[in-house]
């Protein structure tokens, strides 16, 4: 890891959530719009080329797995939301990425 850099982890993490976002058909677990920007892709093409690069064992596997452990845990935040929490804790990035960047949930509430 880069010092002030994201880490491998953070990286492939975004990473397989766009290829999600990219390769897998509707209806999309998570909807992503920005994870291949925070893995550092400017393009589909080049997102998908640095994916071979990585050669992810299982990767449609690993995919969805991200996927889903993803919208699990961004339902959960928004749940706890509509009941009340004013404040979360982030423990590490890969897991809230898109909603602490963007500042608003899924539905454009301000975290």
């Amino acid at each position: 890891m880069e010092e002030g850099g994201p880490s491998r982890t953070a990286i492939v993490t975004a990473m397989l959530r766009a290829a999600h976002y990219i390769i897998d058909g509707d209806p999309k677990i998570l909807d992503d719009l920005f994870a291949r920007g925070f893995a550092g892709y400017p393009s589909d093409e080049e997102l998908l080329e640095g994916l071979k690069a990585f050669a992810i064992p299982d990767f449609l596997r690993m995919r969805t797995l991200f996927a889903l452990r993803n919208r699990y845990a961004e339902d959960e935040l928004v749940r706890t939301i509509e009941h009340g929490t004013s404040q979360y804790i982030i423990l590490g990035a890969g897991g809230f990425l898109r909603v602490s960047a963007s500042g608003s949930s899924a539905d454009g509430r301000r975290l």
